[in-house]
């Protein structure tokens, strides 16, 4: 019986090295009997800081040859987070521009409202003449708000539905349909459009009906 040429001494799982999204190649490992003659990467597992075994790893491949050249040092870490520079990029400018559309939703929706309750200063003047309460008033000007936030909730979540599979596809390991995302946006604006509405509506309900009837 002939013997094998090579001896399978073990198995890893698959592993990826410059970058999260390229595809797993098959590799195989060979033993480095006769020296190396070429350039080769050297990991270290360790349970300490990876950073604290950086000077010992030098000096103990020092001593196996003083003339090699250690050309990088990098941990885990920091390879992970420079192949990441991209999605992290589209990430702070994702945040950046939200954060200024969330600015100018507020500043928009703020100034509608205003504008709404000061063309209808006459109709919520007669209204609390006639006995309406400022609870009443508040709920009225809280429906309209409701009914802008809602339209522009349902709008966002079409766009998000139409563009899911190609915010997965630029961003790494993002579902398409992310819920507890999906929740907190939506949370997000209700809060900026309660925010937004509510000086228009504490303006509404101390109207004074007596000065809102003489207003032209």
């Amino acid at each position: 019986m002939a013997k094998a040429e090579f001896e399978i001494i073990g198995a890893v799982s698959d592993a990826k090295y410059r970058s999260l999204r390229e595809p797993v190649p098959a590799t195989v490992y060979y033993p480095a009997i006769d020296g190396l003659d070429s350039d080769f990467i050297l990991h270290v597992r360790t349970p300490q800081r990876p950073e604290a075994m950086i000077a010992p790893v030098r000096e103990a491949l020092r001593s196996l040859d003083p003339e090699m050249p250690i050309v990088e040092v990098r941990t885990l870490r920091e390879e992970v987070e420079a192949s990441l520079w991209q999605e992290r990029l589209l990430a702070w400018l994702s945040t950046i521009f939200g954060a200024i559309a969330a600015l100018l939703a507020s500043i928009g929706l703020y100034g509608t409202l205003d504008y709404a309750v000061k063309c209808r200063t006459r109709e919520i003047g007669v209204r609390m003449a006639l006995g309406a309460r400022p609870v009443r008033i508040a709920s009225l000007l809280s429906g309209e708000v409701l009914l802008l936030t809602g339209s522009g909730v349902a709008v966002g979540l079409c766009a998000y539905a139409a563009t899911a599979v190609w915010i997965r596809s630029v961003l790494y390991d993002v579902r398409s349909w992310e819920p507890m995302v999906v929740v907190s946006v939506v949370a997000l604006v209700g809060l900026v459009a309660a925010i937004a509405a509510a000086p228009a509506t504490w303006r509404a309900v101390r109207t004074d009906p007596a000065r809102a009837l003489r207003a032209e």
